[in-house]
């Protein structure tokens, strides 16, 4: 057949019009569900805890750098 008269004169064919439904991949396995889970799971804990954590340390040393501010003008 020539290149001419062929469908796909160069490279691969175009993707197939049937596609699968998402989740439905039979080769997925049930630890591969539950590692896509765990992941969504930490990186909610990094983007809520980091932040919760590093107001927390601010507001504790600037409590303690009070603490000190205080003693030290009593004196």
């Amino acid at each position: 057949m020539s290149a001419r008269g062929s469908p796909y004169p160069s490279g691969p064919p175009p993707p197939c019009k049937h596609h699968v439904a998402a989740g439905s991949n039979p080769l997925r396995r049930r630890s591969d569900w539950f590692e896509s889970w765990f992941q969504r799971f930490l990186m909610l804990i990094l983007v809520v805890g980091v932040p919760l954590t590093a107001v927390g340390a601010g507001l504790a040393t600037y409590e303690s750098t009070m603490r000190t501010v205080h003693a030290q003008t009593a004196q």
